[in-house]
């Protein structure tokens, strides 16, 4: 009885060992895959949204697109860059990239051009796991070259006003493919447009700086600024 008893504690201490090491594998791994799915969103996004109205030389003497981006302000913001193909000086690629459902029923960063663009009329995921996307956008309201602020989106721009943007600040928020990978749902800063919205699964609350999950996968935040040329 008691060599039995002695074997189920140490059975008992192998498994207990074994669930911890397994549960920390899942977690480092799922750590590793949201790195590396953050860093390819952000240098996605950066090398395409830095051809916003690109002109190549042999075009100078034919008008610039007279859009070169523009933004919305949503739940999960959108924005649309647009610019000049190197060889064609006739046709101007308007690529939108935005968040939504994927193939899985994940949300994911997509991509959507039009018929001027290498791949038109092309409506595809480029990268899943990527929950929300929230845009501020730096502008020179004086015309000194510099920007003065950054704000979101406003409907009340003109088109003036989107040719003073200099640059945009990107946030993305990504959460793991599987659950249960933390002791108790994740809080981390994340500002959000409106307090009645939510990120993934995010709780609504006052607090929009804050984004509390209500499922204990791990959740990453990602941002970057990104200079218009």
């Amino acid at each position: 009885l008691v060599g039995m008893t002695i074997g189920l504690f140490l059975l008992g201490g192998v498994i207990a060992l074994f669930i911890g090491t397994k549960q920390s594998y899942s977690a480092t791994e799922a750590a590793s895959r949201l790195q590396e799915n953050g860093r390819y969103a952000i240098e996605v996004l950066s090398r395409e949204i830095r051809k916003a109205g690109f002109r190549p030389i042999v075009c100078f003497s034919t008008n610039a697109p007279t859009e070169s981006i523009k933004g919305w302000n949503a739940d999960k913001d959108s924005v649309r860059i647009s610019y000049m193909l190197p060889d064609d000086c006739t046709k101007i690629c308007q690529t939108t990239y935005y968040i939504a459902d994927g193939v899985t029923g994940d949300p994911g960063l997509r991509q959507q051009t039009n018929a001027d663009c290498p791949s038109p009329n092309t409506n595809q995921e480029l990268i899943e796991g990527v929950c929300d996307m929230q845009i501020l956008y730096g502008r020179d309201e004086n015309n000194d070259g510099r920007i003065d602020s950054y704000s979101e989106a406003k409907t009340t721009w003109s088109q003036s006003d989107w040719n003073q943007i200099l640059a945009l600040k990107i946030d993305l928020l990504l959460p793991s493919t599987d659950n249960n990978l933390t002791d108790a749902p994740m809080a981390l800063p994340f500002k959000k447009n409106a307090d009645t919205s939510s990120a993934c699964n995010a709780k609504a609350g006052k607090d929009i700086n804050t984004f509390v999950a209500t499922d204990k996968r791990l959740y990453r935040m990602f941002s970057t600024t990104i200079a218009l040329r």
